[in-house]
């Protein structure tokens, strides 16, 4: 049984992106989830300055309101490293 969709991303895909493209695709990432679960787009923070030191953090979301185990959105306050 397959179960991709629309919404199924392959390995082999997400290794053709660059390192901008990567920080495209985890921001939309992000607003999706964020809006499939209730959280506003204003807590979610992602940096498009890949060059730049942020000790590791590319992306965080501040003060999220949602139940344990919603997916890449955590309770609280959740910071995100992204690799291309």
């Amino acid at each position: 049984m397959n179960l991709d969709s629309i919404f199924s991303v392959k390995n082999d895909r997400l290794s053709l992106l660059n390192e901008h493209s990567a920080v495209e695709f985890f921001r939309k990432l992000l607003w999706a989830e964020a809006r499939r679960i209730g959280i506003e787009l204003g807590k979610i923070h992602v940096s498009s300055a890949v060059h730049v030191s942020d000790g590791g953090v590319d992306a965080t979301i501040d003060d999220a309101q949602v139940p344990t185990g919603s997916g890449i959105i955590q309770p609280g306050k959740t910071g995100y490293q992204i690799k291309s």
